[in-house]
């Protein structure tokens, strides 16, 4: 019996837990930026925004 006290520690503890948040947070970022990659319009001028995950549009001077 002694040798299943190091199975009852596996996941345990707080480094888990933040290695599940930032690897679903990671995820979430990344089918966002897929999905939403072409929102600015073809070839307008975009950078990613890490909080809240999203594309920033930047503004284009008038050109008329």
């Amino acid at each position: 019996m002694a040798k299943m006290d190091r199975f009852d520690r596996r996941g345990s503890g707080p480094w888990f837990y933040v290695a599940v948040v930032l690897i679903t947070f990671f995820m979430y970022s990344l089918a966002l930026a897929v999905s939403t990659a072409d929102d600015c319009g073809e070839g307008a001028p975009k950078h990613w925004q890490y909080w809240p995950p999203q594309w920033e549009c930047e503004a284009r001077p008038f050109l008329g």
